[in-house]
């Protein structure tokens, strides 16, 4: 496998990225116990959490326990291995096949490669929601194909990893537009570097409210259109201000309403009954639900012959909406 990009790494003191080497040599080696710098339970805790963020590979420890030798200044940690030495180079095995198949991707762009990987994993990839343990590492999407939001965030960082895109797992609260709750709950998404710049791409929401065709909602999306429904204590980089959004990147991006009308106006004309676009510049609070419908109903009836019916899909934080006219 290529060597995993450590987002987190960066943000860690000295002492920290000290533990964190030691972590991460020991672990690799399946040491039982090991010694690391003095640090308090808190410290110790975010240093492994950032460890597991910056490694999925390292899926087959989740827990920890310790002892502290206060006359040496040191701690004891013993990691809390799920299965045996052998059983993880067979499954370390499993994971590089399965990541195998990015590997055509690697003579594209950086951003055809993100698209790739969003794609890949939105075609063979389904939501777990059995609450199985396997579901929350790489090795629930490698084994069962299925995964939460944890164990997609981390396959896709490997996939990234292995095209040589820089790219984290974030970890925080969000908001499913798919489940229509709305209460966060715990989520992990990733960020991804594209010509210097840092962008969100969730493909665990793209691919739970996706229909018959991909989502885009949350591909390579800003700072502030990921804080509408995501809430996160880790560090983020700045945003870029250049869009690179898919619906932007492919005109389907609107300002305005006569936008809107020449867009489904082309794609009835070409015969496209589903149909993506998104809004720009609506404001908080404000529904767009009926102007877009009675764009699209006029439309219709000048396009079509005969009766139709429109289902519409929306969603009201990214502004995104999916059309299927039949």
């Amino acid at each position: 496998m290529n060597q995993n990009y450590r987002y987190h790494y960066q943000f860690l003191n000295s002492s920290q990225q000290k533990s964190y080497e030691l972590m991460d040599k020991n672990i690799r080696s399946h040491k039982n116990t090991f010694k690391l710098p003095m640090s308090h339970a808190n410290e110790l805790t975010y240093i492994f959490e950032s460890y597991l963020h910056d490694n999925p590979d390292v899926f087959y420890v989740t827990s920890f326990q310790y002892t502290k030798d206060l006359n040496k200044q040191t701690i004891l940690m013993s990691p809390d291995y799920l299965i045996s030495e052998k059983e993880i180079k067979q499954y370390l095995i499993s994971i590089d096949k399965s990541l195998s198949v990015f590997d055509v991707a690697k003579n594209i762009s950086d951003y055809e490669k993100v698209l790739f990987v969003h794609d890949e994993v939105s075609n063979t990839i389904t939501y777990d929601d059995s609450l199985s343990p396997l579901a929350h590492s790489v090795i629930g999407v490698v084994k069962n194909n299925t995964a939460v939001c944890e164990g997609i965030a981390k396959y896709v960082k490997l996939a990234l990893d292995r095209l040589s895109i820089k790219s984290a797992v974030i970890s925080g609260y969000a908001v499913n537009p798919a489940f229509g709750q709305s209460e966060r709950e715990a989520h992990a998404w990733n960020i991804v570097e594209i010509n210097g710049s840092w962008y969100h791409l969730d493909v665990t929401f793209d691919l739970t409210i996706k229909h018959k065709i991909n989502r885009y909602d949350y591909f390579l999306i800003s700072n502030e259109e990921i804080l509408r429904d995501h809430n996160t204590s880790n560090k983020l980089p700045p945003s870029s201000l250049k869009a690179l959004d898919y619906y932007s990147i492919n005109g389907l991006a609107l300002a305005k309403s006569v936008n809107l009308e020449q867009l489904i106006n082309k794609k009835l004309k070409n015969n496209e009954r589903i149909m993506q676009f998104k809004l720009l510049n609506v404001r908080d609070g404000i529904d767009p639900n009926d102007k877009v419908l009675t764009v699209v109903k006029k439309q219709c009836q000048q396009v079509l012959n005969g009766s139709f019916v429109i289902d519409l899909r929306y969603n009201n934080a990214m502004w995104v909406f999916e059309l299927e006219i039949s």
